[in-house]
C-alpha cells in the first residue's frame, strides 16, 4: 500500500484536521459580533411590508363587514317577501280544508 493512502486512513491525522477546523470557527465565532435580536421596540415603525399587510387586512375586514351589512339586508328583503307569501298559504289551507269539509258533508 502507497504511504500517502496509508497517511489518508490515518485516524490521528483526520482528528488533527478537525481540530484545525474546529479552531478556525472558533476564531471566527470570536470575531463576529453577536448582536441580540431586536425588541419590538427596535423594529421600525415604517416597514413598508408590514404597511401593505396592514393595509390589505383593513380592506379584507371592511369587504368582510359590507358582506355581512349586504347579507343582512338581503335576509331582510327575503323576509319581507316571504312572509306574506307563508301567510297566504296558511289561508289557502286553511281554505282547502274547508272545502274539503264541505264538500265531505
Amino acid at each position: 500500500m502507497p504511504e500517502e493512502v496509508k497517511e489518508a486512513r490515518d485516524p490521528a491525522a483526520w482528528m488533527a484536521v478537525l481540530d484545525q477546523l474546529a479552531g478556525s470557527l472558533d476564531r471566527s465565532l470570536e470575531l463576529t459580533p453577536v448582536t441580540p435580536p431586536p425588541t419590538p421596540s427596535q423594529e421600525p415603525a415604517n416597514n413598508p411590508a408590514l404597511q401593505v399587510i396592514d393595509q390589505r387586512l383593513a380592506q379584507m375586514q371592511a369587504s368582510m363587514e359590507r358582506a355581512e351589512q349586504h347579507a343582512a339586508e338581503a335576509e331582510r328583503q327575503l323576509t319581507a317577501v316571504f312572509e306574506p307569501l307563508r301567510q297566504w298559504l296558511e289561508q289557502l289551507r286553511a281554505s282547502q280544508e274547508k272545502l274539503a269539509e264541505q264538500v265531505t258533508a
